[in-house]
C-alpha cells in the first residue's frame, strides 16, 4: 500500500468545506486532487465556482471540474497567486530529487529545507493562493508536534493568519 496517498472521505470533505465562510469564490483549485471529493464538496457549496483539479496522475473526469495532468509544484510556478479559495490534502512521502523545483524556495521560503513533499506542496498551495485568500489544508497532527517541521511552521506562523485548525478524531 502506497500511504502517501490518503483520499479524503467525502464525509470529511463536506465537514471541513462547510467550515469555511467564504462567499462565492469565482474559482477554487486543488493541485494534488487525487478523487476529487475536497473539489465535488466545495461545488456542492458553490455550484457557480469554476473548479480546477491538478494531478500528476491520471484521472477520472469529474463533471464541471477542470483537469490539468501536471506537477502540483509547477502549476504552482506557473500560477502564482491566482486563486482565492485553495483546497489541499497532500501526499506524504519524501521527494525524489531535492531542489527540483527551487522557484518555489524564493519569496520568502528561502530558509525552509525540505526533504519532504507534504511541504513542499504546502509551500506550492501558498504561493497559488491569492493575498487574502484562504488556504485548507489537511495535515497530520505531527505537522504541528514535530520538530522536523519547525521552519516551514515560523514561515507560515510569521506570513500569513492561520484562523484555526480542527482537530478530527477519527476511530
Amino acid at each position: 500500500m502506497d500511504y502517501s496517498k490518503f483520499y479524503t472521505p467525502p464525509k470529511i470533505a463536506k465537514l471541513l468545506i462547510n467550515e469555511l465562510s467564504i462567499p462565492n469564490p469565482p474559482k477554487i483549485v486543488d493541485i494534488c486532487c487525487g478523487s476529487c471529493n475536497l473539489l465535488v464538496a466545495a461545488k456542492n457549496k458553490w455550484p457557480k465556482t469554476k473548479m480546477y483539479g491538478v494531478d500528476v496522475s491520471e484521472h477520472s473526469s469529474v463533471d464541471e471540474v477542470i483537469f490539468k495532468r501536471i506537477d502540483g509544484r509547477q502549476f504552482a510556478i506557473d500560477h502564482p497567486f491566482e486563486f482565492p479559495l485553495v483546497l489541499a490534502n497532500p501526499p506524504f512521502s519524501y521527494v525524489e530529487e531535492s531542489n527540483q523545483f527551487p522557484e518555489l524556495f524564493e519569496n520568502g521560503f528561502e530558509k525552509v529545507t525540505t526533504s519532504r513533499l507534504e511541504v513542499e506542496m504546502l509551500i506550492a498551495n501558498l504561493k497559488i493562493l491569492q493575498p487574502n485568500g484562504v488556504l485548507l489544508v489537511i495535515f497530520p497532527s505531527s505537522f504541528i508536534k514535530a520538530e522536523s517541521y519547525k521552519k516551514i511552521r515560523k514561515v507560515v506562523a510569521a506570513n500569513y493568519y492561520v484562523e484555526s485548525i480542527l482537530k478530527l478524531d477519527i476511530t
